[in-house]
């Protein structure tokens, strides 16, 4: 039970914090150079994961 108040209080100070680092990150809309970078990243990583068509497939349709 004395957990139950340290676990709270650490909670309680890192949530503001959370808050705070998410609303000082990059807002900026994707732009057509980074979206082609993406999926150029997903490819290399889904074609050098998995070695079965289907499952490099069901990688880029992010689902595995």
């Amino acid at each position: 039970m004395s957990r139950l108040p340290v676990v709270a209080a650490v909670t309680l100070t890192l949530f503001p914090a959370a808050g705070l680092i998410n609303a000082c990150s990059d807002q900026t809309p994707p732009t057509p150079e980074s979206s082609a970078a993406q999926r150029r990243f997903q490819t290399n990583f889904c074609t050098s994961q998995y070695r079965s068509l289907g499952d490099v497939a069901r990688c880029l349709a992010g689902s595995v």
